[in-house]
């Protein structure tokens, strides 16, 4: 049981993560592929990420796809505008909510009701290696639900690499090593390796998609490759620009609610 409220708790932490801010794949080697030009592959993809949606509304389904297979759902109302948004994680199999995620502009809240505990973070410090097995920046992750294709920041080296339909930008800053795999310019895959662990984590878009200048796919597969571990998250209804209630980011607490404030 305490095996199970585990997977439960990384699947929510999982989805807390891609709601705001397949197969294991080698890396890309230079000698393998034709040098090319990384600024025009660039260029299109700070063109992607500057059409974003002023609202995302979505029905998620998340599964262990790695381990015992278990499944939760989710029902998401973001307020990108706003930096406004409100998560329900409920568990597939039994029904029961795992935990309410609210996000309201830098404060982000979760609350497990089986516990009747509420966690408080700083958004912008929220610590992502204390719930899953990915050490990288919470707004390379925050981006992926809103269209936007994450992008190492401080990056002092940017290189590109092509084969046949297939691209590749591969970037680098001090911590990391990023490489965005691209089909026919558009974007399907991406790999983070940390320097001092070598530790790698993909990202893949399954049935990507480009739409009036908007970035989307049909759902999401995080694998830590280290430590051998899968989870996929898939778009069963995905919504832009539809409204979201001024009240998204209340959250009603029960009686005797314990608080713990990390920030």
């Amino acid at each position: 049981m305490i095996g199970i409220r585990k997977n439960m708790f990384r699947i929510a932490a999982i989805l807390t993560l891609a709601f705001f801010y397949g197969c294991t794949s080698a890396p890309v080697k230079e000698t393998e592929k034709k040098e090319t030009s990384a600024i025009p592959l660039l260029e299109e993809i700070i063109k992607l990420n500057a059409t974003l949606p002023h609202t995302v509304t979505a029905s998620l389904r998340i599964e262990n796809i790695s381990k015992e297979g278990f499944k939760s759902s989710a029902k998401l109302l973001y307020n990108v505008d706003a930096r406004k948004a409100r998560m329900s994680i409920v568990d597939s199999v039994f029904g029961t909510q795992l935990s309410v995620v609210v996000r309201d502009n830098d404060t982000l809240y979760i609350y497990q009701p089986i516990t009747n505990n509420l966690l408080v973070f700083d958004y912008n410090k929220f610590p992502v290696y204390s719930f899953l097995p990915f050490n990288i920046d919470v707004e390379l992750i925050d981006n992926l639900l809103i269209g936007k294709i994450p992008l190492l920041k401080n990056y002092f080296s940017a290189k590109a690499l092509e084969d046949g339909s297939e691209q590749f930008i591969l970037l680098e800053n001090d911590t990391m090593h990023q490489t965005i795999s691209l089909k026919d310019t558009v974007p399907s895959k991406i790999l983070f390796v940390l320097k001092n662990t070598n530790t790698r984590y993909e990202i893949y878009f399954l049935k990507p998609r480009i739409d009036n200048n908007m970035f989307t796919c049909k759902a999401l597969r995080f694998v830590d490759v280290n430590g051998k571990t899968a989870f996929e998250v898939t778009m069963q209804q995905y919504a832009v620009n539809e409204a979201v209630p001024d009240t998204v980011a209340e959250l009603k607490l029960p009686k005797n609610t314990k608080i713990t404030d990390y920030r």
